[in-house]
This record gives structure tokens, C-alpha cells and sequence, in this order.
């Protein structure tokens, strides 16, 4: 059996693939305003299916907003939006458990409170129903 904690856990070992340093799972993301770059993983929770249980995850990739103008700095957000793409996907086993997840979505969105810019892709997480 796969929860929501294993999810993470396996995200975060992936997310490492990313070459970002500060890697996060929902619960441990530090206060304040985003001083550098840093991944965010935060599962939801998985409904039940008839062979798979499915459920997303969303995987955020801030940037820190240093622009005085308060442009976004969409030339490294495109980096990390491709390499989002090409790197979060997977099939394995988790304590026996088969599970597959791949992106399901991408988008391009801005954190005020935080100052800083971000990648969401949206992880598609299937787990193999066994029962």
C-alpha cells in the first residue's frame, strides 16, 4: 500500500533530479519570502478505482522574484518547466507496491506574499489497487 507520505517520499527522491538544492515536502516548507530557488511537493489525497488509485500531486518550482521591474524572469521559468516535464515521471514499486506518475500539467503562476515566481506541474500519481 501506497499513502500520501510514500508519494512525497518518492516525489522528493525524483525532485533531486532537478539540480535544485532546497527540496521540500508539504510540512516543511520554511517561512518568509523565497530567498532562492526551491522545490515544493504537496500530495493530495488518492481516490479509490477499480485497478488503479489516482491521484495528483503538485510539484512546485519557485524562483525568487529579484527583479526590481517586477518582471518574471521567464527565461529560467521555461528552463524549469521543460525539465519538470522531462524528469517527473516514473514507474516503480514502493514496499512492493507498483505505482506509475508522469505530469499531467504545467503552468506559470505568481506567489506575492512569498516574492517569487513559480512551475506547477501537476503530477498524475497512480498506485495499483490491490485489495
Amino acid at each position: 500500500m501506497i499513502v500520501t507520505t510514500d508519494i512525497q517520499t518518492i516525489l522528493y527522491r525524483k525532485a533531486q533530479e532537478l539540480g535544485i538544492k532546497n527540496v521540500y515536502k508539504d510540512g516543511t516548507i520554511p517561512e518568509g519570502d523565497v530567498k532562492s530557488e526551491r522545490v515544493i511537493i504537496i500530495a493530495n489525497s488518492i481516490e479509490p478505482g477499480t485497478y488503479w488509485r489516482v491521484g495528483f500531486v503538485h510539484v512546485n518550482i519557485c524562483v525568487p522574484n529579484s527583479d526590481r521591474k517586477g518582471e518574471a524572469p521567464l527565461k529560467r521559468l521555461n528552463e524549469l518547466e521543460r525539465m519538470a516535464v522531462q524528469t517527473l515521471h516514473d514507474t516503480g514499486k514502493f514496499d512492493g507496491t507498483p505505482y506509475t506518475y508522469e505530469v499531467d500539467t504545467t503552468r506559470i503562476d505568481e506567489d506575492r506574499d512569498l516574492k517569487c515566481y513559480y512551475v506547477n506541474a501537476r503530477i498524475l500519481f497512480e498506485v495499483l489497487n490491490e485489495k
